[in-house]
């Protein structure tokens, strides 16, 4: 990539945070110099310590209108829990204690499922799905956000089609709040997992598990809840496939 003098490029630091850096020019060394805009400090290459990249300018900057109508966490949660009190009004009266349990445990295992395919083939193969959440990849340290589009018609999706495919005088209700269940859960281990001192054992390694997706590969760790699909899928990184 060449580089223009004078230019200020997106940078994401090792944290994950991102810097406007200004291009200086090479000295007689060939060592690159910047200028970080946002502390005024001015150094070279071989000067930052830690490991850093610069972002194809389009992937940093770049956000299409309706990502700005967006819901930050927690306010994210409103819709999903919209969606919860929508199944509870449809909950069947006549099913046992029992089936209920099993049907929104079954719908809370298939979120799983349902949010590990978004995260790998909508959320990093299909726009505008892909430019909202590389938004997120370059930020990982700010509040996640939800767009109002992409949660209205996820929570319409995960009442309705259950719904549909069972029928009204079904499981479909439990089934649905277990999904709806899944989606509050993994916003907010999600978030957990950026900014939180962590304890015990399964947050710490779902947060070693997603930092793999986030810093070192993207094609791999696309479970944010567990990495069961990413096993299946052979999408697992390294590090966790002989555990």
């Amino acid at each position: 990539m060449e580089l223009e003098v004078g230019r200020i490029y997106p940078v994401r630091l090792c944290s994950g945070e991102i810097r406007a850096w200004r291009f200086d020019g090479r000295d007689g060394r060939g060592l690159a110099w910047w200028h970080d805009t946002e502390t005024g400090t001015g150094f070279n290459e071989s000067g930052v310590l830690y490991a850093w990249e610069l972002l194809p300018e389009g992937r940093a900057m770049a956000e299409p209108w309706w990502i700005r109508v967006a819901l930050p966490f927690p306010a994210s949660l409103a819709l999903p829990a919209l969606g919860l009190g929508v199944a509870w009004l449809t909950w069947p009266q006549a099913a046992g204690a029992g089936a209920l349990m099993l049907a929104l445990l079954a719908g809370l295992a298939a979120w799983t499922l349902v949010e590990y395919l978004l995260h790998r083939f909508f959320m990093h193969g299909v726009e505008p799905f892909t430019a909202w959440h590389l938004q997120h990849h370059d930020r990982p340290l700010e509040p996640l956000r939800v767009p109002v589009v992409f949660s209205l018609g996820l929570v319409l999706a995960l009442l309705g089609l259950p719904l549909l495919v069972l029928g009204p005088d079904s499981l479909a209700a439990p089934f649905s709040a277990g999904l709806l269940l899944g989606d509050v859960l993994q916003e907010s281990v999600h978030q957990r997992l950026h900014g939180h001192e962590l304890s015990g054992q399964w947050l710490p390694y779902l947060r070693e598990h997603h930092a793999w997706h986030h810093f070192k590969d993207e094609s791999l760790a696309f479970g944010t809840l567990t990495d069961f699909w990413d096993r299946c899928f052979g999408t697992c990184p390294p590090s966790a496939r002989g555990r």
